[in-house]
């Protein structure tokens, strides 16, 4: 058996047009329903998240999505602000 480098370990990956996730936990550490109400929480926010995207009328830029990989968020506001501005 593996060892898990921490109590809880979530996994998501895309399969076939579906997000599939699993949940690893010490069973020593956390009960069963625990981890199964952390599960639906965990995916009721991640669809708010993906439906909230879903409905943006506009794109959004990131540090990410910057060449700049020093630039920080609050830099990045700043510049749009004075772009819009």
């Amino acid at each position: 058996m593996l060892k898990r480098s921490s109590g809880l370990e979530v996994s998501g990956i895309v399969k076939e047009g579906r997000m599939r996730f699993t949940f690893g936990y010490n069973r020593k550490q956390y009960l069963e329903q625990e981890i199964e109400n952390f599960a639906g929480c965990y995916m009721q926010k991640l669809t708010a998240i993906i439906q909230h995207c879903v409905e943006k009328e506009s794109t959004e830029l990131t540090p990410s999505n910057l060449s700049s990989k020093n630039i920080s968020f609050e830099d990045l506001e700043a510049l749009y602000q004075s772009l819009i501005d």
